[in-house]
């Protein structure tokens, strides 16, 4: 896929499973940081048999970190509580196809799963649109890779909408 979206682009393998576009710009701190926690995430998914290609830099707008197993993906590293897992994810579902959000704050995997309900619901409710691929869930905490169907969240995330309709149309 990677060769199809930049057909004149060369890949330079990094690692097992990790390729970078060879024009990526990493002339500068700010970039060369970018690139390596882009390449740390890479590397997490491709324990588990991931392939991901890190695209050039457009320098236009904002656009999706990697292509992984052939689908675009929005990485996102995650410090800080709840909320922050909520907004980040909100913001990677415009971004990319999947997901994948590596989290270091203290957060079980059932508490999280039920923030990107939440955040969905938050999302349905402003009649934004909606992810519609995977989301894969690094928990630092427990040192495993999840992967969570977005379509199984945003029908989680209805039902609750659902739910709360039908019990303020009975009050």
């Amino acid at each position: 896929m990677a060769e199809k979206l930049f057909p004149k682009e060369k890949w330079i393998k990094y690692s097992d499973k990790v390729y970078y576009a060879e024009s990526r710009n990493l002339s500068s701190k700010n970039e060369l940081a970018k690139f390596n926690k882009e390449v740390e995430q890479a590397k997490l998914l491709a324990k588990y048999g991931h392939f991901s290609y890190l695209p050039p830099e457009l320098g236009i707008g904002s656009h999706y970190d990697a292509i992984t197993d052939g689908v675009e993906t929005e990485f996102k590293a995650v410090t800080g509580n709840r909320n922050a897992i909520g907004h980040n994810y909100s913001k990677a579902i415009t971004q990319g196809h999947n997901v994948f959000i590596r989290i270091s704050a203290t957060e079980s995997p059932n508490s999280v799963y039920r923030k990107l309900i939440g955040t969905t619901k938050t999302i349905i409710m402003a009649n934004k649109p909606v992810g519609h691929g995977d989301i894969f869930v690094w928990i630092e905490k427990d040192n495993k890779l999840r992967i969570w169907d977005m379509e199984s969240i945003n029908k989680k995330a209805q039902e609750l909408i659902d739910n709360d309709l039908k019990n303020k149309n009975t009050q």
